[in-house]
């Protein structure tokens, strides 16, 4: 099953980047982009590889978010970037960091469309688990080697939030 979700996210990344070669990707193509990488992101083993392919998909949000900055799903899928990038982050100052980021894009999201309850829930969920936790360990666990040791209420935002990509489609 993880198989074929990391091969067909592969092929939406081709196709648009072939668009994008081509002179004749629509703006949402720079969403749609970022969007398979985050999800490729997430089939990753290796924490250098989540951070590669969720750089690529920060750039590529970042850009079509450029192209048309009243975007909320666009918004929205930037904030989860951010909270995956928090996640995957060894230094506790700028996990912060990005999770704050990740914040501020979720609410630009809600403040865009106030009646989409997916945009609402993550922001919650953030907010949440920013309020239960004082951030992320980045202790190394001499069970496991290097690693990030995640409180629950964060490792919750995570799974939810990547629950929420896979499930729901663009609205």
């Amino acid at each position: 099953m993880e198989g074929n979700k990391l091969k067909s996210l592969e092929r939406v990344c081709d196709r648009a980047e072939a668009l994008h070669r081509a002179g004749c990707a629509p703006k949402d193509n720079w969403f749609t982009w970022g969007e398979a990488l985050l999800g490729i992101a997430e089939c990753q083993n290796s924490l250098y590889s989540k951070r590669l392919f969720i750089d690529d998909a920060i750039q590529k949000l970042r850009f079509g978010l450029f192209l048309d900055v009243s975007d909320p799903h666009a918004n929205w899928c930037l904030g989860k970037a951010y909270v995956a990038c928090g996640l995957a982050c060894p230094d506790r100052k700028l996990s912060r960091q990005h999770f704050l980021m990740a914040s501020e894009f979720f609410e630009n999201a809600v403040s865009l469309d106030p009646c989409n309850q997916k945009y609402k829930h993550s922001l919650d969920l953030l907010e949440e688990a920013s309020r239960e936790s004082s951030g992320i360990s980045m202790d190394m666990d001499p069970e496991y080697g290097n690693g990030l040791i995640i409180p629950l209420s964060f490792l919750g935002v995570f799974v939810a939030l990547s629950a929420t990509f896979v499930l729901c489609s663009r609205s």
